[in-house]
C-alpha cells in the first residue's frame, strides 16, 4: 500500500519553516508523490503566554500575495510532474473564530484549509511549562473537550489536523515507570490516551462526518521517532490520530481521511506514508483524499 498525497507542507512562508517552496516540491517528486498542498500556518491568537521571547520575531501569519505568486512559478515549472495545491493551517481558536472564517471567505483561491488546534489556555502543548501544575492525563482531557468545542463553533475548514496533536509532547511529561508498564502490556501511549477520552473523540468525530469535513492522518510523530532512541518510551511514535481513533471513525461511518506528513523540511515529506498506508488500509480504509478548490477527490490506497 502507498500513500501519494502530501496534504500537510510547510515552507518559508510560514514562520517555523526556512525550507524553500522549491526544494519541498523537488523533495516530492523525489519521493514519489502524485499531488502535494502547502498549508502555511495562520495562527490568529499566536503568540501564546508561554511563547519564548526568542521566538517572538516570527508571527504566525502569511504574505498571502507573495506566497500565491511563488506557488504559481512552481506549478508552471512542475505542473506537469505533480498537482500542488494551495492550502493553510488554520489554528482554531476560541474568540477567534469569526475572524478565522472571515479570513477563509476572503481567499478563495485556497483549495485547502486544515482545522489545528494548538493552544489550550493560550498555551502551546509544544513548550514543557504548558503542563505545569496538571497531570498530563488533565491536560489531555481538557485539550481534547477543547477540541470538541471549537470544531462544534468552526465549519469553515476541509479537515481537523492531527486530532490528538497534545499527545507528542504529553508522552515527554508522563511517569517513566507507567510509560513502561503500557508497553509491557502491549498499549501504546495513544490507545491509553484514547481510552481515557473516548467520549470527547467520539463527539469531535461524529461532528466531522454529519458535516462532510474529513480526517488528517498526520505521519510527524512517526517520521520524526525514526531518529529517536529505540528503547525511549517517552518519544511519541504512533500518526495522530492513530489506530483506536480510525477505528472508531470507520466504525461510525466516516470516510474522508486526508494524509500529511507536517513537513517542515525537505527531508521530511512525505515521510512515514508506508507506515500510515498499512494502517489505514488495516482500518478499513480503501481510499484516501486530496481537494481541490476545496471539494474532496477520492484517492485509491494503491
Amino acid at each position: 500500500m502507498v500513500l501519494s498525497c502530501d496534504f500537510h507542507l510547510h515552507s518559508a512562508f510560514s514562520a517555523d519553516s526556512e525550507a524553500p517552496m522549491e526544494k519541498q516540491v523537488q523533495a516530492a517528486l523525489k519521493a514519489g508523490l502524485s499531488a502535494i498542498c502547502f498549508t502555511e500556518h495562520i495562527d490568529l491568537d499566536w503568540p501564546y503566554e508561554n511563547t519564548p521571547k526568542e521566538e517572538l520575531s516570527s508571527p504566525f501569519t502569511v504574505d498571502m500575495a507573495s506566497y500565491e505568486k511563488e506557488l504559481l512559478r512552481l506549478r508552471d515549472r512542475y505542473g506537469d510532474r505533480i498537482r500542488i495545491g494551495m492550502g493553510i493551517e488554520l489554528g482554531l481558536a476560541k474568540g477567534y473564530e469569526e475572524a478565522a472564517e472571515d479570513f477563509v471567505r476572503a481567499h478563495d483561491e485556497l483549495d485547502f484549509v486544515i482545522g489545528s488546534v494548538h493552544s489550550l489556555d493560550h498555551k502551546d502543548p509544544y513548550f514543557a511549562d504548558f503542563f505545569s501544575g496538571f497531570s498530563p492525563r488533565e491536560r489531555i482531557a481538557a485539550y481534547l473537550s477543547h477540541t470538541w468545542e471549537l470544531v462544534e463553533r468552526c465549519s469553515f475548514f476541509q479537515s481537523l489536523g492531527h486530532l490528538d496533536y497534545i499527545l507528542r509532547y504529553a508522552i515527554k511529561q508522563e511517569d517513566p515507570e507507567f510509560l513502561s508498564y503500557l508497553a509491557s502490556h502491549g498499549t501504546s501511549y495513544g490507545s491509553f490516551c484514547f481510552s481515557q477520552n473516548q467520549h470527547a473523540i467520539e463527539k469531535i468525530l461524529s461532528i466531522l462526518i454529519k458535516r462532510g469535513q474529513a480526517l488528517e492522518v498526520n505521519t510527524q510523530a512517526i517520521a520524526k521517532a525514526t531518529a529517536a532512541d529505540p528503547a525511549d518510551p517517552a518519544v511519541f511514535r504512533e500518526t495522530n490520530p492513530g489506530r483506536d481513533t480510525l477505528l472508531l471513525y470507520h466504525a461510525l461511518g466516516g470516510k474522508l481521511v486526508t494524509t500529511g506528513s507536517d513537513a517542515h523540511v525537505p527531508e521530511g515529506v512525505g515521510k512515514g506514508f508506508p507506515e500510515a498506508a498499512k494502517l489505514l488500509a488495516s482500518c478499513g480504509f480503501p481510499t484516501t483524499f486530496r481537494y481541490e478548490h476545496r471539494e474532496p477527490v477520492a484517492v485509491p490506497l494503491r
